[in-house]
């Protein structure tokens, strides 16, 4: 299970990611909202794990978004406000449950695996301008054609694609064709400084 943790406090967080590898849990970690929001759009996670009080953009505020998106990834809300007003607040815009800080690792760990039960039929398209990745079947598609990469190269993709800043990716997502956006993500990974689209016919 993969788990995107969204908490502005780093010795917290380090603390969390290591509870969640020590479970078999691979986790990443971010610090303000506008990256978890990012990271969520883009990346394959089961579960998010979002602080309400981020920097850059709030938890309830990434909430909301992807659920107007019509992402329905189970979100956990981790926060130290524990007042009625703003549990209902979490829970009206969409998050699975809620957990106030301070808490226990087991009851975590326990309502990370009661949301991901419940969870059906997860979105695994991921769309930005006019390219789709279906992670579930490992193709890139547009409408002037796709293909499909093998595990261990989408699985390399994917790694490195994380590594890029918001902008650096919807610079890369202004490619015309599926086969600009690939070939402009991998010459970036091969060490181009370029963010200018790279066609596919001058790079072979």
């Amino acid at each position: 299970m993969r788990i995107l943790l969204a908490e502005d406090e780093k010795a917290l967080s380090k603390a969390i990611v290591k509870i969640f590898e020590k479970n078999n849990y691979s986790a990443d970690a971010v610090y303000d909202g506008e990256y978890a929001l990012a990271y969520i759009e883009m990346g394959n996670y089961d579960v998010a794990v979002l602080d309400i009080m981020m920097p850059k953009m709030d938890g309830i505020t990434v909430l909301k978004k992807i659920r107007a998106e019509g992402n329905q990834i189970p979100v956990l809300m981790l926060t130290a406000k524990s007042e009625i007003e703003d549990r209902v607040l979490g829970l009206d815009s969409g998050a699975n449950d809620y957990l106030p800080k301070p808490f226990d690792t087991r009851e975590l760990l326990a309502r990370i695996r009661s949301i991901t039960r419940s969870k059906t039929g997860a979105d695994t398209k991921l769309t930005v301008g006019n390219v789709t990745l279906d992670r579930a079947t490992f193709g890139l598609s547009s409408p002037a054609g796709g293909f499909s990469f093998d595990r261990s190269r989408f699985s390399s993709i994917m790694r490195s694609a994380s590594s890029l800043t918001v902008d650096e990716y919807k610079k890369y997502a202004e490619a015309e064709s599926v086969s600009d956006f690939y070939y402009t993500l991998t010459a970036y990974f091969n060490g181009s400084d370029s963010f200018s689209p790279v066609s596919s016919r001058e790079s072979q």
